[in-house]
């Protein structure tokens, strides 16, 4: 096996959703799809009507879209890759028109207004970002929370253990924006009980001001 790539590379991203990479290191539904998502409870934590859910880094994924189907649909799906928002947009134009796809880079969110949305959801997200550095991941969290609203959280799903991934969300190098983090757990659905293939666990990172 190769290195594995840059995940943190705006460059990456746009080969692999162009088709000039192959998906073997980029799968279509990272981590969790919605049905293990709502098996855990999880959906608890997504908003009442009508609150306003942005899933930051969205790619291709079908998760919004059967929330969308749940009855959840004030979605705002952001990516940095123009060409995955077109596919994605074309593909739910007429199904699920509350979706709004809106390129938007989660280091600086300018394109939204502070305290805009109910929920933040961020499905490895930062676990890319981690690739990139600290600067890049504290600019993430710091922007996460300017958009989220005061009683609002930011889900954050990773693959990364609490003593990785709590620090990471915690530093916004803003002392006005803090947070205070809960951890939840849950099998990995895609562990196939060996040692060298997907983790056994996974993680929700629900982050409250």
């Amino acid at each position: 096996e190769g290195p594995l790539p840059d995940y943190g590379d705006v460059n990456f991203w746009t080969e692999v959703y162009t088709s000039a990479r192959g998906r073997e290191l980029a799968p279509v539904e990272w981590l969790v799809s919605y049905e293990h998502f709502t098996a855990q409870g999880w959906q608890r934590f997504l908003p009442s009507t009508p609150g306003r859910i942005l899933d930051l880094g969205c790619g291709d994924s079908e998760f919004m879209s059967h929330a969308y189907d749940d009855g959840f649909l004030d979605i705002t799906c952001a990516d940095v890759v123009p060409a995955v928002l077109e596919t994605m947009r074309l593909r739910n134009s007429e199904k699920r028109p509350g979706i709004k796809y809106v390129l938007a880079d989660a280091c600086n969110m300018e394109v939204f207004q502070d305290s805009s949305f109910d929920v933040v959801f961020d499905k490895s997200t930062m676990d890319a970002l981690k690739c990139a550095g600290k600067t890049a991941t504290s600019q993430m969290s710091s922007e996460i929370h300017r958009v989220l609203k005061d009683e609002g959280v930011y889900l954050c799903i990773s693959l990364n253990a609490p003593e990785e991934i709590t620090p990471v969300i915690e530093s916004t190098a803003c002392q006005s924006r803090q947070w205070q983090v809960e951890v939840y757990v849950c099998e990995n659905e895609n562990y196939d009980g060996t040692d060298d293939g997907p983790p056994r666990h996974l993680y929700m990172y629900a982050s409250r001001k």
